[in-house]
């Protein structure tokens, strides 16, 4: 009981930070564009297909995964690493894998896991 009580205690302030970084990081995006005058709506405006300018936009059955809002950018590496950006729900994420160890010619599994991640990661986010 007491292990539980003290998980609760922990979670609350944690999720009360949670939601102060989002607001505090929103606004100091909405500041860095103002002031660079980039925006991150370069990296997400589609030039061709689902292809946006060094990024992936999310289309159905992408390595991001089916749970990412159509607003999600994401980039795979060879190596099986990838960066994905819920601009939606102020998420990212990363997976460091390295698929081509021992071999680069073995199938590693790489093309389940990445969506896999993204939509445990998608799931357990859209529950707090």
């Amino acid at each position: 009981a007491i292990g539980m009580a003290l998980f609760f205690v922990i979670m609350w302030p944690i999720r009360r930070m949670r939601r102060r970084r989002k607001a505090e990081a929103a606004a100091s995006a909405e500041r860095g564009a103002a002031e660079s005058g980039t925006s991150t709506a370069q990296a997400r405006t589609a030039q061709e297909g689902h292809r946006t300018c060094g990024w992936e936009r999310a289309f159905p059955g992408w390595s991001g995964g089916n749970a990412c809002s159509a607003d999600t950018i994401g980039h795979t590496g060879f190596t099986g690493t990838g960066l994905w950006i819920d601009f939606d729900r102020g998420l990212a994420w990363t997976l460091l894998t390295n698929r081509v160890h021992p071999s680069r010619h073995a199938d590693s599994g790489i093309f389940t896991l990445r969506p896999a991640v993204g939509d445990a990661l998608i799931r357990a986010w859209d529950q707090e």
